[in-house]
């Protein structure tokens, strides 16, 4: 398997934050491709031209893609409660 010399190594500290990092970022990058509307192709030049920019840069767009997934997701429960409401449930 691909992962089995990364699974059979000694569980370090450094290996912990390579998980969470990556972990962290999955919103942003779902964003990326929600907004490319599933285009790969577009997906993975936009990821290509997100890996090109200064850390700083890149730790920006990363956290304003997931705040816009968060701000969608607070309208679409918001929908979702006003729609309940309406229901009488």
């Amino acid at each position: 398997m691909r992962f089995d010399g990364w699974f059979d190594a000694r569980l370090n500290n450094a290996r912990l934050a390579a998980l969470a990092s990556y972990d962290d970022e999955v919103p942003a990058f779902r964003a990326l491709l929600a907004q490319d509307d599933g285009n790969l192709s577009q997906f993975y030049a936009d990821v290509v031209q997100l890996a090109s920019l200064k850390p700083e840069q890149r730790a920006e767009r990363l956290h304003t893609l997931t705040a816009s997934i968060a701000a969608r997701s607070s309208v679409n429960e918001s929908a979702a409660a006003d729609s309940d409401c309406r229901a009488g449930y």
